[in-house]
């Protein structure tokens, strides 16, 4: 004559599994957070990093400039003729840029920025 087996024990089996759901949703929800903290810990990052180094590009530019400016009026004889022209150089920049600020800025800040949120689900 066979052993009768037990009936398993359903409460018990449920309530376990229960808990196993919970504690993965649970880990699941921190691992997503963490995720999310990194990504934007990184990508401020970036940012701090691009303003540093566009300040400190600003004040060479500035130098240079006036540098440019005083030497374009040594050669000419007057001082005003340098910085008018220094000054009509950053005048046509400043209408390339506007004229091609999507290309040049806004799709290249854009994709960067994009690239730096999605780097680790690449991984």
């Amino acid at each position: 004559m066979e052993p009768v087996k037990e009936a398993p024990d359903f409460r018990a089996t449920a309530e376990s599994l229960m808990h196993n759901t919970r504690e993965y949703a649970e880990t699941r929800l921190n691992l997503l957070i963490l995720d999310a903290q990194e990504k934007v810990a990184d990508t401020a990052g970036s940012v701090v990093t691009g303003a540093i180094l566009g300040i400190v590009g600003l004040f060479l530019l500035f130098f240079v400039s006036i540098g440019a400016a005083w030497y374009i009026g040594e050669v000419t004889g007057r001082a005003f003729i340098g910085f008018l022209s220094v000054g009509a150089f950053y005048a046509l920049v400043g209408v390339l840029l506007y004229l091609f600020r999507e290309q040049w800025i806004k799709l290249p800040v854009a994709n960067g920025l994009i690239q730096k949120i999605t780097l680790n689900e690449e991984d």
